[in-house]
């Protein structure tokens, strides 16, 4: 995950600004989680992500190993 999104979303979520706040709400209500759990699941998919590219540039005679 961007460092940069991950940044801007936790800035957001503090944010003493009313409509900041209520744009984090409306993404947690939108999506079904805390920010903090949004976040979490990113970073989850940019491991994952981070993984099966390591995978992809090394020799092609290695078996393909997902988590």
């Amino acid at each position: 995950m961007s460092h940069k999104l991950a940044q801007a979303l936790q800035k957001l979520a503090i944010s003493p600004v009313k409509l900041d706040q209520i744009a984090i709400t409306r993404l947690e209500k939108e999506y079904g989680a805390s920010v903090t759990e949004i976040l979490t699941e990113l970073e989850d998919y940019a491991i994952v992500h981070q993984v099966i590219n390591d995978q992809i540039t090394k020799p092609k005679n290695k078996p393909l190993i997902a988590i």
